[in-house]
């Protein structure tokens, strides 16, 4: 393996780690709920009744979000690996925390909807 894949495989495993976590909790959780098609109004107490959120809309969006940056973040540190050094750690930071957003939000949703319904 190439030094310049290294870093980007490394990033790559831990993030897909953390993503597989995140969405086989989510799928513990949904497989111990009742389809609800309005889930997000339920929690929130009608914050926005003019648009539905459903279960699985809101329990696997955000999952869904750290999905595609775990695939993403390992890609663009790799294409960009002739880039200078303080953009490249500028770039992987920014992505890292937009990641660690979606990933905290997976977290709250989940924990959540558990004490919601007493899971």
């Amino acid at each position: 393996m190439s030094r310049s894949l290294g870093a980007p495989l490394t990033v790559g495993a831990v993030l897909m780690t953390t993503t597989v976590l995140l969405v086989a909790a989510m799928l513990w959780l949904r497989a111990r709920l009742p389809a609800d098609p309005d889930l997000y109004n339920l929690l929130y107490a009608q914050t926005r009744p003019q648009r539905p959120e459903g279960t699985n809309g809101f329990l696997f969006i955000f999952p869904a979000f750290c999905l595609s940056l775990s695939i993403l973040i390992p890609f663009n540190m790799y294409r960009s690996r002739h880039e200078s050094e303080p953009r490249r750690l500028v770039a992987l930071a920014v992505s890292l925390s937009i990641y660690a957003v979606f990933a905290i939000g997976t977290m709250m949703r989940f924990n959540a909807v558990r004490h919601f319904y007493g899971v």
